[in-house]
């Protein structure tokens, strides 16, 4: 892209403003984190839970001020576009933050409000999915009061979709620059300025974010800041299709595969084996990563798992990243949306199960490993003449002794 056309389609002053106003606040609260700590913290306990610091989880507090602040500083349209949303999607923020400060917020009370931020949308914006291209579901989408259940549902899963892939540091936040910048790239392809305006400006705002939680996670992004993003994202899949007649529907999904298909296999997973599909687990893909990649650190750094924690939130960002490339190389109409979700999905399961296959080899391995010979109290080992080597003291290897 020539800079000229980028400087058309690239609102700079909005992008800058959201991105400042994100990080400035982002750090406002890693440098007020004395003052809140005892009631912002992250629980370090559970199954979804890989740090042993306290650390803020308001992150999305930052977000949101970068995103009014860009609506503020942003011109006409792109402004109400960032307005419309930003309103919207106050009541899965808000329930996001009810979370993420007393961490007992009701699963059917999260949904609710995400539930209500799409229906909000719907009235503010006048956008709904009023195509699938199936014509037995277009028809009922002719119905306004069917096209607009449909979306806020629709809205509301991809909403929880991303809450689910925000599991590392950097992982949501920077997932969802990626799905952005690809949704960017559709809209400039049908001619909608305004919309690549949009989406280019709200990844501004995150990678604003980003510089607070990646790589250190000095602030969380939390469930507020993951159902904003997501709900952000929601947004975008709705608008850039329907504005655009010519774009497939089937385009917003392949953006989306990576959390889309994340949460696909969780709720298979966990139906599969009896459990609620609420419940959280230490299955997702990224936590497979990461279990794997701390056995790795682990005998090159002091503590594995906080080099593991950034590496596998970046790592994952294959995912999205893939998204991008196949709406950038392929067409935007006909098959290859469809056949490009086909694929996306089908590695996504492949990935998971090579991952998953590699850690339980792993796993029995170790187990099937002989232990070290025992220790006596004053820590020097017992080593027998016909003993091989053995440990005298810990980290230090000796041969028989004599």
């Amino acid at each position: 892209m020539r800079p000229a056309m980028l400087q058309d389609v690239v609102p700079f002053p909005p992008l800058l403003v959201g991105f400042t106003v994100a990080l400035a606040v982002g750090s406002l609260i890693v440098a007020t984190r004395g003052w809140h700590i005892s009631f912002t913290a992250d629980n370090a306990a559970g199954p979804q839970k890989f740090h042993d610091t306290p650390t803020p989880r308001i992150g999305g507090l930052a977000v949101y001020a970068g995103l009014w602040a860009a609506a503020g500083a942003a011109p006409g349209p792109v402004g109400g576009l960032l307005a419309a949303v930003g309103a919207s999607a106050l009541f899965a923020l808000a329930a996001g933050l009810f979370e993420d400060l007393a961490k007992n917020a009701a699963v059917t009370l999260r949904l609710a409000a995400a539930l209500l931020s799409g229906l909000v949308f719907c009235l503010a914006t006048g956008q709904a999915v009023t195509r699938v291209d199936m014509a037995f579901l277009d028809r009922a989408l002719a119905l306004p009061v069917v096209a607009i259940a449909f979306t806020a549902v629709a809205m509301a899963g991809v909403t929880n979709a991303v809450n689910i892939i925000d599991g590392f540091n950097g992982l949501a936040t920077g997932a969802a620059i990626l799905m952005l910048a690809a949704f960017a790239v559709v809209a400039l392809e049908a001619g909608d300025r305004d919309m690549a305006s949009f989406c280019f400006v709200a990844a501004g705002v995150l990678a604003g974010f980003l510089l607070v939680n990646f790589p250190s996670g000095l602030v969380f992004l939390g469930d507020g800041g993951a159902y904003l993003a997501g709900f952000v994202l929601a947004a975008a899949a709705v608008m850039v299709p329907m504005r655009n007649p010519e774009v497939s529907p089937w385009i917003s999904l392949v953006v989306l595969a990576y959390p889309l298909s994340e949460t696909a296999v969780a709720v298979t997973r966990k139906l599969r084996k009896g459990r609620k599909v609420y419940r959280p687990d230490g299955l997702h893909l990224h936590m497979l990563v990461y279990r794997t990649l701390k056995r790795g650190f682990a005998g090159k750094a002091g503590n594995g798992g906080r080099s593991a924690n950034p590496a596998a939130g970046a790592l994952m960002w294959i995912g999205p990243a893939a998204s991008l490339a196949a709406v950038a190389l392929g067409p935007h109409r006909g098959a290859w949306p469809i056949a490009a979700l086909a694929l996306l999905a089908g590695l996504y399961v492949l990935t998971y199960r090579a991952v998953a296959r590699g850690l339980l080899a792993r796993t029995a391995r170790t187990a099937a490993a002989p232990s070290p010979p025992p220790r006596t109290n004053d820590d020097e080992a017992i080593c027998p003449r016909e003993a091989g080597p053995c440990y005298t003291r810990p980290g230090k290897l000796e041969g028989r002794r004599r």
